[in-house]
């Protein structure tokens, strides 16, 4: 029983805020080597993008290094939105999607994507809980080439020259685990959903 007590609660959201010119936060731990491998797995994040960020190229997550590894990106202004692109380097032949120009600049909006890295599969990417259809700019092919030697990184690329210029926050990564379109409207249901809502 409170009372009368006065209780404080701090409500607001944490996030990291980018400054689209040398942010970053990274990891070595091999928690993040080769997320696709096996049964594929899913990056997903809450992302506010201010701006282009650096290089007009920003990194959502970026793993990418010696021509190996991924990466989630913005590019391709037009307007005020932007499009979602994924990367991922195989020996052969490198895989590249897109989105049309849908993601809108000044507005939290959750993005995804989920992938096999064998080279027959097709990367899926998602916007708030929806798949729009995507430009194959590469088909992969050939073996995904392992980050395990490789930096996770968030809101940045390895060179530092990719910076993410607005927020991002309640990043999510799923290692070798088949994530469906219904984990993906779950997770895009609101931020800071139960962690083993997939």
């Amino acid at each position: 029983n409170l009372d009368d007590a006065i209780v404080n609660v701090n409500t607001e959201p944490v996030y990291g805020n980018f400054d689209g010119a040398d942010s970053i936060l990274s990891s070595t731990s091999n928690d993040f080597d080769d997320i696709f491998a096996g049964n594929g797995g899913c990056a997903a994040a809450w992302i506010y993008p201010k701006g282009m960020g650096e290089g007009s190229e920003a990194r959502v997550f970026d793993t990418t290094g010696s021509s190996k590894g991924w990466n989630l990106a913005i590019n391709g202004l037009s307007g005020t939105n932007c499009r979602l692109a994924f990367l991922a380097n195989h020996d052969t032949t490198n895989g590249e999607w897109y989105t049309a120009q849908i993601l809108p600049l000044n507005a939290w909006s959750h993005v995804a994507v989920v992938y096999d890295s064998d080279p027959d599969q097709t990367a899926v990417l998602y916007i708030n809980g929806a798949a729009p259809t995507l430009t194959e700019a590469g088909n992969a092919a050939g073996d995904f080439t392992s980050d395990a030697d490789n930096t996770f990184y968030v809101g940045n690329s390895s060179a530092v020259t990719r910076t993410w210029d607005g927020y991002i926050m309640d990043a999510k990564v799923y290692k070798n685990v088949p994530v469906t379109a219904t984990n993906v409207a779950k997770m895009a249901s609101k931020i800071n959903v139960d962690k083993d809502a997939p």
